[in-house]
């Protein structure tokens, strides 16, 4: 595997080519089958999985799946099943902590998670939806349960990295600048909700024309070579394919390549 930083994080399109209070402690809240019919005073957290890496903080940014229920056990929303498979046709939920873009349960709620982290929200209706509600899926005063897990967590500040993995090495001369390469890719989400596909065709392209980033991660492949590249959220959207806020793989096979 390679890593590396990239000043201008990727553009991905091929067009070029062919085409607020002080958060509770962890695990520190009632389980939940020990919360009073009449439903949550404050807000109360389980760590059901721990997770890996850095606990985040405010200003990190994560990407969630998470499923949400009412005290009864009824679903209003969710993009994940009860096991925590993502669901394909939904993109995970991007969430800047602390910044008051989700609601305040969530933004107290989400400190300290880690990267994996599997944690349940029990949330009062003053930290949720309030008094008024949320029309047409939560009522007034609704306390929830949210279920989230912690699919991915880029740290405030952090250099955004482009990763690349070699699933199949290929042979013969490796990729260079000055080469013309044959080659197929499938894009996807995180989730994998496939957004971009160009695999049954060959896209043709000198590798000084392809865009940043893409064409820094296939230098060095050889043809018969697989490659995944992943791709840290924010890049550019030029095409409209790409969610915004959301990190992309490319799955690249190599076909030929040629010194034209």
């Amino acid at each position: 595997m390679s890593r590396f930083a990239y000043a201008l994080i990727l553009i991905v399109s091929l067009a070029a080519c062919n085409k607020k209070p002080e958060t509770p402690t962890p695990g520190s809240g009632p389980k939940l089958k020990d919360v009073p019919v009449e439903g949550f005073k404050t807000l109360s957290i389980v760590d059901i999985e721990p997770g890996k890496g850095d606990a985040a903080k405010k200003g990190d940014y994560v990407l969630v799946l998470y499923r949400g229920k009412f005290l009864d056990g009824t679903v209003f929303d969710s993009n994940m099943d009860d096991s925590g498979k993502p669901d394909i046709e939904k993109d995970p939920f991007a969430v800047t902590i602390g910044t008051g873009g989700v609601i305040k349960g969530w933004d107290q709620g989400l400190v300290g998670t880690k990267e994996g982290m599997v944690r349940k929200l029990n949330i009062p209706w003053s930290l949720a939806y309030g008094e008024a509600g949320s029309e047409p899926k939560i009522p007034s005063k609704a306390d929830l349960i949210f279920t989230i897990k912690i699919a991915k967590l880029y740290k405030a500040g952090s250099e955004p990295f482009i990763d690349t993995e070699d699933i199949k090495v290929g042979k013969g001369p490796k990729v260079t600048l000055s080469n013309t390469v044959t080659f197929r890719y499938v894009g996807k989400t995180l989730s994998g909700r496939i957004f971009d596909e160009q695999s049954k065709k060959d896209l043709v392209c000198r590798v000084s024309k392809l865009i940043p980033g893409f064409k820094e991660a296939v230098i060095g492949m050889q043809a018969g070579g697989q490659r995944k590249i992943s791709c840290p959220p924010g890049s550019p959207n030029p095409t409209g394919q790409i969610p915004a806020g959301q990190p992309i793989e490319y799955t690249v096979d190599l076909i030929s390549i040629s010194n034209n």
